[in-house]
């Protein structure tokens, strides 16, 4: 394969690194590599390192492909832009890894792959949460303040409100169905998860992970687990509607996360409160945003290649059902 006629695309973040070779060519996905969290501002540089290093490696080997052959190759990761330091940490990692390569915002990849060049917001409720404004220049972040105080929507909001109904039914006060569930998942009793939590010793991605037993709980019936996701979609909405007050109808309003993966119900509660359509995508499609930054430095980019290469993603997953479960935490690809 001509070097020029590749890309690698990765997307870094505190849950997963997913991983990208895409073919020019043929316009099609060549490899596909998943692995853990390489968010290096609230993990070890190795850790992140091999996280990273991982992935490249998978896609590149279902590609067939030296990563060192590849010319374009494009990184959005988080903790790109959180300051100066954090910044040149992260191209550092990158360039022992790949050697030359483009460094981005993890942002900026989901800014492109939901809205393209088009004006418009990207809200961004993964494992934290994070937003994006763009009118006419580069997108502006918003959010992002951190999940000790901030990250309202995210799947590790939910995990603290599902640990607060927990601890409201080991004090008596109220039967929420959550006491047993989170003791279960944690594996220990709640006042040691609490503890363990406050001393950061359950990592923030396994904290998050509890979000799709809230959704399952949640769409089983149980009232908390709903409210939950009604106050969430109320947060989304309302960050929806202010914008629109700064970017008219013209705007291109999108909702990009992995807690999207909790059904129809959730997306339709943030469809229901919003003033303007919202368009919504999932967290492991990101990648493809990084792809499309490194075909825009060669031509333009539209709609139509976007959702060609989203296609190809899901079917690519569908065929890593242990990959998806630990790094992705879905039980099945959504339909395209």
């Amino acid at each position: 394969m001509e070097e020029e006629m590749m890309i690698l695309g990765v997307d870094g973040g505190s849950t997963k690194t997913l991983a990208i070779v895409f073919d020019e060519r043929s316009e099609s996905i060549a490899g596909v590599g998943i692995s853990g969290p390489s968010n290096f501002t609230n993990a070890p540089r190795e850790t992140a390192t091999a996280n990273i290093s991982d992935a490249v490696k998978k896609a590149c080997s279902e590609a067939g492909v030296d990563m060192r052959s590849i010319d374009t190759k494009v990184f959005g990761l988080a903790g790109i832009g959180d300051s100066k330091e954090a910044t040149e940490l992260g191209k550092d990692i990158v360039r022992s890894i790949v050697g030359k390569a483009d460094v981005v915002s993890d942002g900026l990849g989901a800014y492109k792959f939901a809205n393209l060049n088009e004006d418009g917001v990207v809200f961004a409720p993964g494992t934290g949460s994070v937003g994006f404004l763009k009118k006419g220049s580069e997108p502006k972040r918003f959010g992002g303040w951190g999940w000790v105080i901030g990250d309202e929507g995210s799947a590790s909001w939910m995990a603290k409100q599902a640990i607060l109904l927990a601890e409201r039914e080991y004090d008596g006060i109220s039967e929420t169905g959550f006491r047993d569930m989170v003791m279960n998942y944690f594996g220990m009793d709640l006042y040691e998860v609490v503890y363990a939590i406050s001393k950061e010793r359950i990592a923030k991605r396994v904290v998050a992970a509890l979000a799709p037993r809230i959704s399952a709980m949640a769409r089983s019936g149980n009232k908390y687990a709903i409210s939950i996701f009604e106050e969430s979609s109320s947060y989304i909405s309302e960050v929806m509607n202010s914008k629109s007050k700064v970017l008219g109808s013209s705007g291109r309003y999108s909702v990009l996360g992995g807690t999207m993966l909790a059904g129809d119900f959730y997306q339709h509660m943030i469809r229901s409160k919003t003033s303007v359509p919202v368009n919504i995508y999932y967290g492991y499609q990101v990648a493809i945003g990084d792809v499309l930054i490194g075909l825009e430095k060669k031509g333009e980019i539209d709609l139509s290649i976007r959702d060609k290469i989203m296609r190809q993603l899901n079917a690519s997953l569908k065929n890593k059902p242990e990959d998806i479960k630990e790094f992705l935490f879905m039980e099945n690809v959504p339909e395209s």
